[in-house]
């Protein structure tokens, strides 16, 4: 079944969550980019990494589990965007073909993906090519800022396109295209100066027949305080991510052009801990996100009490959907009336949020996407 909308979804716990509990017909439309990122500090630091004789391998077995654990069987496209280009675990393989091979064992068809902004690197490119066809269920080519800077010099934009093809052997027809665009939030273009420039490159890429172009990006920018300037207040963000697959689609035929986008936390965000942390929700809604923003954990002697008022403020808006909607909204709910879950009254924490939050948002986006798709037909058949 062809996915309807493609999420790049960090390789967390929280995220993990989030997926796993999505409806099987949500998980039937959604395409999923895993980011595996290096091990933070804090992750260093835990007693099995520290114990570990071989960290990075002990480290990359865990993701590559909790990813077969909790998407068993479905597809998965892999990257390491922020590993470095010839990162090497302890046995001296590229990371990029360790995990595929073990999450190809463990029963997930993998997807690598090809970074443009890595190709430089030779290791990097003798990395993807020595991955086993066997192991492989299809490219996808990652299109970042680099290349959509450089497509301002198409002739050299190309020659490095044709390089990634030739160099790999890749039928085009086989391998999907991501033009990200990372952090709306930082970007001052306005909606159609970006749309501009991704329909620019799908046009000029078409020849090469590409199955299927995505533009992804967030516009929720890296902490809450850039969304909603005033503590204990909401918000509405504007989602240009949506906004721009709409638009490109009334450009061009849905086969070509698929929706996609970073979740509910945009790449920018980072695992450190923070004891200032505010407590937040992100509820999506049509073309935008709701944004409740708390105030600092500190003042309430670091626990995240104040959930169950944010919750509320959720439940009692125009834009709850009810506990029927999705797992995210159930939790919302029982969050807003301080239901006990073993006995006790829970308001989760800041990862716990992200997996609430990031159910709901694929749940409602798929859903949004599949009434975009409607509207178009209907207005299609409307013109004949």
């Amino acid at each position: 079944m062809s996915a309807t909308h493609i999420s790049i979804l960090k390789a967390n716990q929280n995220e993990l969550e989030a997926i796993y509990h999505l409806d099987d017909r949500s998980s039937d439309k959604l395409s999923i980019l895993f980011e595996i990122d290096p091990p933070s500090e804090s992750v260093r630091s835990r007693k099995y990494m520290k114990e570990s004789e071989n960290p990075t391998i002990t480290y990359l077995d865990r993701k590559i589990d909790e990813i077969a654990d909790h998407w068993p069987q479905r597809p998965a496209m892999i990257d390491g965007f922020r590993w470095a280009p010839d990162a090497r675990a302890e046995n001296g393989e590229h990371v990029i073909p360790y995990i595929i091979s073990r999450l190809t064992a463990a029963g997930n068809p993998v997807t690598p993906v090809i970074g443009y902004d890595r190709w430089e690197s030779a290791e990097y490119r003798l990395a993807l090519k020595n991955i086993p066809l066997c192991q492989i269920n299809g490219w996808c080519l990652r299109l970042d800022i680099t290349a959509i800077e450089d497509f301002s010099e198409p002739e050299f934009f190309q020659e490095n396109i044709d390089s990634i093809i030739e160099e790999l052997n890749i039928d085009p027809r086989q391998c999907c295209v991501i033009l990200d665009f990372a952090d709306l939030s930082a970007i001052a273009d306005p909606v159609p100066d970006i749309v501009e420039k991704a329909s620019g490159i799908i046009k000029h890429l078409q020849k090469t027949n590409f199955s299927y172009y995505t533009v992804c990006g967030c516009s929720l920018p890296s902490s809450v305080d850039k969304a909603v300037s005033k503590r204990d207040t909401s918000g509405l963000i504007l989602r240009k991510e949506m906004l721009v697959y709409q638009m490109l689609r009334s450009e061009f035929p849905a086969d070509l052009v698929k929706s996609g986008d970073y979740g509910v936390r945009g790449p920018t965000t980072t695992e450190h801990p923070n004891p200032n942390i505010n407590g937040k929700i992100r509820y999506t809604t049509e073309i935008h996100f709701l944004v409740m923003r708390g105030h600092s954990i500190k003042l309430d002697d670091g626990k995240y009490v104040q959930m169950h008022a944010l919750a509320e403020n959720v439940v009692s808006s125009e834009h709850y959907l009810g506990a029927d909607f999705s797992w995210g909204d159930r939790n919302l709910l029982s969050c807003s009336k301080k239901e006990k879950i073993k006995g006790k009254i829970k308001s989760g924490n800041a990862g716990t949020w992200i997996g609430f939050d990031t159910n709901h948002h694929l749940t409602f986006t798929i859903q949004e996407v599949e009434e975009f798709e409607r509207k178009l037909k209907v207005r299609e058949l409307t013109e004949v």
